[in-house]
């Protein structure tokens, strides 16, 4: 039986790069809001979030609103790149669009029909770039957003872009994150207008390096994301000021909007706080093996003791001894910065359990985002009583390949280079400009497949303690065993009945051994087109769902593949949209109580593994 799933309409790439109109939104749900001059405290009935299909809240009569501060200009630092990029495009970056609206969809995961009365949030930088777009889908379904930016200028323009957009609940206050009594005229502003807080979205910072304004911004249109970062390193220098600035904003900044704000996130019935990380942030960039574990020993470690670290960091720094005290040398600032907002949030957490306290990196690596924004779950709750209410959306990938070069050159979008080209057309143009290689191929192995799985099985007992938990890893057609030129090794995948966990760990590592001695094609791997360690390791995900799938049925675990999706990983050649793609991972993860587990979906329909 082919279950059909009614995915969210949204762009498809059609003839020479046109995208065509997303569907218009339905009718707005009507209900009862608190007029618009009246406070709506903790002991508010607190409503849930529209449904997927439902629509959003109807908007208030008042245009855009401003609430302005005295603020210092905004530090263009190191952003200046993105924002120059955005505006050369119409469209905001499409895969982390996509990442964003797999996040915002799932606020709609679990809704129920209460009235929304009223929820509102607090997008800090909210004037372009992810925050930009953070308040762009949190005003869409149905939420009062407070867009907070430094500059005046840009924060109203901010606003009206949105207000001209139909989202009139969004409003313009101009704190200054480093400022103790900026924050404090916030904080008054939301205890008198709404009595509580329900969203903290923490995304204000800045490059922690100097870097000379982007006045061509011709010059980095087109660039990859490993180009632009190239050029931003190239671009900037790093000084005991910019290092300094860089601290107190993307750490001091963060912390002391969220202990202002605490006693409105405490008013909620559900406050929940999302600090926006970097891959960055990750402990792997601090080569001091003690310091790496005193950060990562949330038990002993105290707020205190990361005020001193950073002193410490400030003073190496000065004293250019970052190197030997196993400091991160490039953009070192903005790196500790962030490991620093990651310790603060575990410590948060620890504090105050009764918040929804995370770090999100709204990167590729999905799995860190997981359910941030879902009400009443999230992994900042006690792992011993927290549930998973939501999808674990399994999308984190890399595809086992070298780029030889990147072919797009600045004066040539990609919808020019590939308008006209069909998805083989495509793909083969992404062949010819790539190579394998042994090493490219472990890491498309460990990635893909370890990746996937290690994060599933840290996650199990909080998918288990949910209701109704549901796991989607992202696979692709290349996944299909119909790659494979041997039937017995064919066979033995697809016999759901005798497959191991174990026995997949041991294929991924004989995929490997024949690898490199050239033995592919003999052995029954997949040996042409190219792209094989991604197909390997997308074909032994999906055996691993399977085997999960039966091991555990009180779960919905499934693999979909999205489509051809136009992404960095493979030159933005996709046929469909990242948009598009993201609605049918969506439409898979938002499944019903009870409906199929340990199947595949090839965009929204049952198709075999085969």
């Amino acid at each position: 039986m082919r279950l059909a799933l009614e995915a969210p309409e949204t762009g498809r790439k059609r003839g020479k790069g046109e995208v065509t109109t997303p569907a218009k939104k339905k009718a707005p749900v009507t209900g009862a809001k608190a007029g618009k001059g009246a406070a709506s405290g903790g002991g508010q009935k607190k409503g849930s979030f529209s449904s997927a299909k439902g629509g959003k809240r109807a908007p208030s009569s008042s245009s855009k609103k401003k609430v302005p501060d005295d603020s210092d200009e905004e530090d263009d630092s190191l952003s200046d790149a993105s924002s120059a990029k955005s505006k050369s495009s119409p469209h905001f970056d499409p895969f982390l669009r996509h990442i964003i609206t797999v996040l915002i969809m799932c606020l709609q995961m679990f809704s129920s029909n209460e009235t929304v009365l009223m929820l509102v949030a607090v997008v800090t930088g909210g004037n372009k770039g992810i925050g930009l777009e953070v308040c762009r889908q949190l005003a869409s379904n149905g939420i009062t957003v407070v867009l907070t930016a430094r500059d005046e200028k840009r924060g109203a323009a901010a606003v009206e872009e949105l207000t001209d957009a139909g989202l009139s609940d969004v409003i313009f206050h101009q704190p200054e994150v480093t400022d103790a009594q900026s924050i404090a005229k916030l904080a008054g502003f939301l205890k008198a207008r709404f009595g509580k807080l329900d969203i903290l979205v923490n995304n204000a910072a800045i490059g922690g390096v100097e870097s000379p304004p982007i006045e061509n911004p011709a010059e980095i249109k087109g660039m990859d994301a490993f180009q632009m970062a190239e050029w931003m390193r190239k671009q900037s220098r790093p000084t005991s000021d910019a290092a300094k600035a860089g601290i107190q904003t993307n750490y001091y900044g963060m912390k002391n909007v969220t202990e202002a704000l605490l006693p409105l996130l405490q008013a909620s019935s559900d406050g929940r706080v999302v600090n926006v990380s970097s891959d960055f942030g990750l402990l792997r960039h601090i080569r001091n093996e003690e310091l790496k574990q005193e950060l990562d020993g949330i038990e002993d470690l105290t707020e205190e003791r990361l005020d001193e670290l950073l002193g410490t960091f400030l003073r190496d720094f000065e004293a250019g001894a970052l190197d030997a005290r196993g400091w991160p040398t490039e953009f070192s600032a903005y790196k500790v910065a962030k490991v620093a907002l990651n310790s603060y949030s575990k410590l948060l957490v620890r504090r105050h359990p009764e918040l929804r306290d995370n770090c999100a990196h709204p990167g590729a690596e999905v799995a860190w985002l997981l359910a941030d924004l879902l009400p009443g779950v999230g992994p900042g709750q006690n792992p011993g009583e927290s549930e998973l209410d939501a999808s674990e959306v399994n999308n984190a990938a890399v595809g086992g390949v070298e780029y030889v070069q990147d072919p797009i050159d600045s004066s040539t979008s990609s919808d020019q280079k590939f308008s006209g080209m069909d998805e083989l057309q495509r793909l083969e143009w992404m062949f010819q400009n790539v190579r394998e290689t042994c090493d490219s191929a472990k890491e498309g192995v460990q990635t893909n497949y370890y990746g996937t799985k290690r994060v599933i099985q840290a996650l199990l007992p909080l998918l288990k303690a949910s209701s109704d938990g549901r796991i989607v890893n992202v696979t692709f057609e290349f996944g299909l065993l119909r790659y494979f030129s041997g039937e017995d090794l064919k066979q033995e995948l697809n016999d759901i009945d005798k497959l191991t966990v174990e026995r997949i760990d041991e294929m991924s590592d004989l995929f490997l051994k024949d690898y490199k001695n050239d033995q592919l094609n003999s052995h029954g791997w997949p040996a042409d087109s190219g792209c094989l360690a991604y197909k390997v390791s997308k074909a032994l995900t999906n055996g691993y769902t399977r085997i999960l799938a039966k091991a555990h049925p009180e779960l919905r675990i499934n693999s979909v593949h999205p489509g051809f999706c136009e992404t960095d990983v493979n030159f933005h050649t996709g046929e469909f949209t990242s948009e598009d793609g993201a609605s049918c991972i969506v439409a898979v993860a938002l499944l019903p109580e009870g409906g199929p587990t340990g199947m595949f979906f090839s965009r929204t329909e049952e198709a075999p593994f085969v």
